[in-house]
């Protein structure tokens, strides 16, 4: 019994056979006290971090939006300055210094609205329509324009904001009836070299071709979409301004060219060029005229119905654009006007008025006599001509649409040996609902299998389905064909039936 009572007490100074003395055993049992204490504190330490970057996350765009208003009102505020100084200020200055400090730092979808909101009322996309006198055109030489920027009529597109939704937001179908020498623009994007400007759009005269006098009398009234696909030589001025000239006058970038093409923010203007010519295309097809007036057949000719023309980008924007770094958070911060030349259509022989490559093709004797169709017709200042402008440049397609862009920086980087695209639709019909089809997944999917049997390596399908109704498209048909197919928006409608498809390859 004693050496049990023994065993007890002498247990308690020892750990593992070794003896420890009471006072050994406090201290040790005070320093792991200490270090739960620092861990403890470590711990707190690190969720109050953890803590303030959450608020801080949630915080961020409110501040930023704070952040904002006070460079904005701080620029303003010294703009301000400038101008009662009367001193002579870029108008576009203010607005791509703005949008620096605006653009400056990665942002999340509520800042991307404080930053449209803030620069919106300069770089909304807008048509100014200039009026129209047909009967000018038969009086020769052609008269100067006279009309003055008061008297063009502006609309607002407010709603084309975001890079990645362009085809989605552009106003294929609000298009302004009211001034058809503004070219129905469909999509627009830079080329991947980033020299210039792509511009796709369609021959609107080819939507009413009926024979009841509404259909003529609008098939005469859009005469001037045909002008657009004929080219015009240009001559610079001294003052700046641009007058109509012989190709032998002509700059040399302006032999062939239709629009003046105007770049924001910094106002260098280019002249476009098309990427073929649509006169010598109508003489090789041996047509007795590109165009006809009445419209009777022209209409149905497949080369004029697409009209293709470019900007040519001025050189110090060109790497910008190329590596996408000037749209920041899918968001422009750079524009370029289109001011289309105005002149009629040319309804004569197609090679009467070829440019000098082509001049073994023109016809000699019934060659146009500029002096007396234009005379001396100097073209009025970008402020007092209909145009479009502040049509946002994004990023080339391939960095926009296409996961491997990082491979494509250069032209030589191709990622497909050959490429098809097709603009399709679950299901369309004809005006008058006369003829439909409504198995359009049925056909993308047999057309996906047989491009792909022929040799393709990738399609890029434009869904229309969305032209009529959100209710069917073709992703169900896309998603299976992974990393074969991009399938992008594009709801809008088409002239002469209610929804579209069709497959053009390329």
């Amino acid at each position: 019994m004693m050496l049990f009572q023994r065993n007890v007490t002498t247990s308690t100074n020892r750990w593992r056979g070794r003896k420890f003395s009471k006072a050994a055993v406090l201290q040790m049992l005070f320093f792991m006290l200490g270090v739960i204490f620092i861990l403890y504190i470590s711990l707190m330490l690190v969720i109050a971090i953890n803590a303030n970057s959450l608020h801080t996350t949630l915080q961020g765009p409110a501040n930023t939006i704070f952040g904002i208003n006070n460079a904005r009102e701080s620029r303003q505020s010294e703009w301000d300055v400038k101008k009662s100084s009367n001193s002579k200020i870029n108008g576009n200055q203010f607005i791509q210094e703005s949008a620096d400090i605006q653009l400056k730092e990665n942002t999340d979808q509520s800042k991307r609205n404080v930053i449209i909101n803030e620069i919106s009322s300069h770089t909304t996309l807008k048509a100014y329509i200039e009026p129209i006198d047909q009967n000018s055109w038969d009086i020769r030489p052609l008269p100067n324009r006279t009309h003055k920027a008061k008297d063009l009529k502006v609309l607002s597109f407010p709603k084309v904001s975001f890079c990645s939704r362009l085809t989605e937001q552009w106003p294929v179908d609000n298009y302004p009836e009211e001034d058809p020498f503004l070219p129905w623009i469909h999509d627009v994007f830079p080329t991947n070299d980033g020299k210039f400007i792509q511009f796709i759009a369609q021959n609107r005269r080819r939507c009413d071709t009926g024979t009841n006098d509404k259909d003529r009398k609008t098939i005469m009234w859009r005469q001037p979409q045909l002008s657009l696909f004929q080219h015009v030589p240009l001559q610079r001025l001294e003052n700046g301004r641009y007058k109509l000239s012989s190709h032998e006058k002509a700059d040399p970038d302006g032999k062939e060219s239709r629009f003046i093409c105007r770049f924001k923010p910094g106002g260098e203007e280019t002249l476009s060029r098309f990427n073929f010519n649509y006169d010598y295309v109508s003489f090789r097809k041996r047509h007795k005229a590109t165009f006809t007036k009445i419209g009777k057949w022209d209409v149905k000719s497949l080369h004029t119905s697409q009209l293709l023309f470019q900007c040519p980008v001025p050189e110090h924007l060109q790497e910008k654009i190329r590596d996408g770094s000037s749209v920041v958070n899918d968001i422009a911060t750079l524009f370029v006007d289109i001011v289309p030349v105005r002149t009629p259509p040319r309804y004569g022989s197609p090679n009467s008025f070829l440019p000098p490559r082509y001049s073994e093709f023109v016809n000699k004797t019934a060659e146009l006599d500029i002096l007396e169709q234009w005379g001396d017709h100097v073209l009025p200042k970008i402020e007092d001509s209909g145009r479009w402008e502040n049509i946002p440049i994004c990023k080339p397609s391939i960095m926009t649409y296409g996961k491997e862009h990082d491979s494509l920086k250069r032209r030589e980087n191709k990622s497909h040996r050959l490429i098809s695209c097709v603009w399709a639709s679950s299901g369309y019909s004809t005006r008058g609902e006369r003829f439909g089809i409504h198995d359009g997944h049925r056909r993308l999917r047999e057309w996906l299998h047989y491009v792909f049997l022929t040799g393709f390596d990738h399609v890029y399908v434009y869904d229309n389905s969305g032209g009529n109704s959100n209710k069917t498209s073709l992703k169900v048909v896309t998603d299976d064909f992974k990393g074969k197919v991009t399938r992008l928006v594009w709801p809008s409608k088409v002239c002469n039936v209610g929804s579209g498809f069709q497959m053009i390859l390329s």
